[in-house]
């Protein structure tokens, strides 16, 4: 099924008012004299299954040089939707009654401001992960929405930084699922079959931070700056999340107070340890996988109590590897209880 994005525009503005030249629309609204800002042209998604696009007429949008765009959803505005399947209000444009959502690209810190996309042409479409609850909204720059195009296109990917290299731009199915702003896409993602209703209901029961550091699984690698004292995150299942954990991993302490003896970034995972020590006390070690940034020592003088991170080898602390028991700490209690993980007698 093909949607005809013209017949679902509002009546009082004629579609040859929605060209690809952004000129066009000026010189069409210069006759109304209406002391307003003149609307941008809207982009239209139709689908997020890759799928479905063709058949769809799902159309390719230009984001290039953008801070933020405003999206529209013919298909739902066809239903006449006021609310998700889920009772949520859809968020509508006051001056035209369209279900709407705005994206931005990412906001710098340093700058203070929200950066501008890069040259980019695509789609936005749904990318499922194992496990699905790590699934995520991106863009796919591609030609055309054809099965070759899509697989041969690649997705927007933000700036690199402090070494950790390119990550793909995107929205976490969590923050789908508990803003109200990304409404439209929750219900297209329902629409689609791309989710089910009770994925999205227990994502809604869990109370977390989506911008907070969130593990999915107990081995998934994640980038840590050894020059900060603590690691805090927080590991996160369909059904459970555990509490903030927040772990002394790279400080030590000295008569100057607590000092970290290296600087850098790191790529890392925790694991189940196999050790013969954790037999009968099970526990959770850090293994180092990239050095992503140059280590280097902070202390000039005396031997660290903590050994510099190397790829493929275990944090160790004070001349033996650092462990987390499962069994004698609160924090290992509940990585225990959200991965089902035996603790024997």
């Amino acid at each position: 099924m093909t949607i005809c994005i013209s017949s679902l525009l509002p009546l009082k503005v004629p579609v040859h008012c929605i060209p690809s030249n952004r000129n066009v629309i000026i010189r069409q609204f210069a006759t109304l004299h209406v002391h307003t800002r003149v609307p941008r042209r809207p982009r239209y998604v139709l689908t997020l299954d890759p799928k479905r696009m063709l058949d769809m007429g799902q159309p390719c949008m230009d984001i290039t040089n953008v801070s933020g765009f405003w999206l529209r959803f013919p298909t739902l505005d066809a239903k006449q939707l006021r609310k998700t399947s889920l009772g949520a209000p859809l968020p509508f444009h006051i001056s035209d009654d369209h279900t709407t959502c705005n994206l931005s690209y990412k906001y710098s810190k340093t700058l203070k401001a929200k950066l501008r996309f890069p040259p980019a042409v695509g789609v936005l479409y749904y990318h499922k992960s194992n496990p699905e609850l790590a699934s995520s909204l991106r863009f796919r720059i591609c030609t055309d929405v054809s099965e070759l195009s899509f697989k041969r296109g690649h997705d927007l990917m933000l700036p690199a930084t402090g070494g950790e290299g390119p990550t793909p731009w995107h929205i976490s199915l969590l923050n789908l699922a508990w803003s109200k702003t990304y409404g439209p896409f929750q219900q297209l993602l329902l629409d689609d079959g791309l989710v089910d209703t009770s994925l999205i209901q227990d994502i809604k029961r869990l109370e977390v931070n989506a911008n907070s550091n969130i593990l999915y699984s107990l081995d998934e690698p994640f980038v840590a700056d050894v020059s900060v004292q603590r690691y805090v995150c927080r590991f996160i299942t369909r059904t459970s999340v555990t509490d903030v954990l927040s772990l002394e991993l790279f400080a030590v302490i000295t008569h100057q107070g607590r000092k970290v003896p290296f600087s850098g970034k790191v790529r890392a995972r925790f694991v189940l340890s196999d050790l013969p020590e954790h037999r009968k006390d099970p526990a959770i070690l850090l293994q180092f996988l990239d050095i992503l940034t140059p280590i280097r020592r902070n202390e000039r003088q005396g031997i660290s109590p903590v050994q510099e991170p190397k790829a493929g080898e275990y944090l160790r602390r004070y001349g033996k590897v650092w462990s987390l028991s499962l069994k004698r700490t609160s924090y290992g209690r509940q990585i225990a209880e959200i991965f089902q993980i035996p603790l024997g007698v």
